[in-house]
């Protein structure tokens, strides 16, 4: 992710997140500390006020009484 608002890579975007909106993420730091949380994600993190660096992130998606845990890291570079 560069959030240089250049038009790319500039927010943390999820293919197809608008299908499931019944969905939360969570973005960590390093020590576990949340940088950023949302119910109804809409790929709108810009990554405002943190540094460069790798974080860790957490997805839930809901499917009625079902849900999925997606994680991975992104790196943001400025």
């Amino acid at each position: 992710m560069t959030p240089n608002f250049d038009g790319i890579n500039d927010s943390f975007e999820i293919k197809y997140i608008e299908n499931y909106p019944d969905n939360q993420i969570v973005i960590l730091d390093r020590r576990g500390r949340v940088l950023f949380s949302a119910s109804n994600y809409k790929n709108d993190w810009i990554a405002d006020g943190v540094p460069n660096g790798v974080y860790v992130y957490r997805i839930i998606i809901k499917f009625g009484s079902e849900c999925k845990i997606y994680r991975g890291d992104i790196t943001i570079l400025r």
